[in-house]
């Protein structure tokens, strides 16, 4: 074993105790972080009782950690909201030109013109059929999304209702209102909750308290 000057260690000011400690990370040496955690001074605190502030600051960062989850979702029902709209009218558009297609009396006088007029029906029809099927498929995802948004927001008021806290005083907290403008016509309408992942987002939270409670306590 390598002896040390135990003195020396123990006059360090706390600069140079600090930037040894990081030299000792640099090369990988335990036997010297070891050291100097060992002669370090020890210090009595007084400071405000743990289990409030841990507890606040966990559930702070969960609060913070869902409303970026939710923004997320909510920003997708938007997404959806307006593709839906501009397919909409993308459709609308199209079934009126093909209205006066069909209706254009010139095609019937002219036999040049049948074969365009023809390929122009074919055309739209064909883009007609892609546009509903789009517009479905948007739909499918809008519902989607608000089933998981209405999933992550009743997950989070459960965890806290589990842990003794007041949900709906954290999501004002974190304005989720202000982040998300709206956000309470989706909650409320009819469109059920996700219900796997409600399940799912609860346990999570309740296993990432338990586990960041736990450490908190051992600290």
């Amino acid at each position: 074993m390598i002896n040390f000057n135990a003195k020396l260690y123990d006059n360090f000011t706390m600069s140079e105790r600090l930037a040894l400690g990081i030299a000792a990370l640099g090369r990988n040496d335990e036997a010297e972080l070891i050291r100097l955690v060992q002669t370090c001074p020890q210090k009595v605190y007084t400071c405000t009782d743990a289990y409030y502030t841990d507890r606040m600051q966990i559930v702070s960062l969960f609060a913070t950690q869902l409303a970026s989850s939710i923004q997320f979702i909510y920003n997708k029902i938007i997404a959806c909201e307006l593709l839906i709209f501009a397919f909409n009218a993308f459709a609308n558009y199209e079934d009126r030109i093909l209205f006066f297609l069909e209706l254009e009396p010139k095609a019937n006088d002219i036999p040049e013109l049948k074969p365009i007029y023809s390929a122009g029906q074919n055309e739209l029809q064909e883009s007609l059929k892609f546009g509903q099927l789009s517009l479905e498929r948007f739909k499918e995802a809008f519902y989607a999304n608000i089933a998981d948004l209405k999933a992550i927001h009743q997950a989070f008021l459960e965890f806290c209702k589990h842990v003794e806290v007041n949900g709906e005083h954290m999501l004002a907290f974190i304005d989720l209102k202000g982040l998300c403008d709206g956000i309470q016509e989706y909650l409320d309408c009819d469109i059920e909750a996700n219900q796997k992942l409600l399940e799912k987002a609860k346990e999570k939270f309740l296993r990432s308290w338990n586990k960041q409670v736990g450490e908190a306590i051992n600290h």
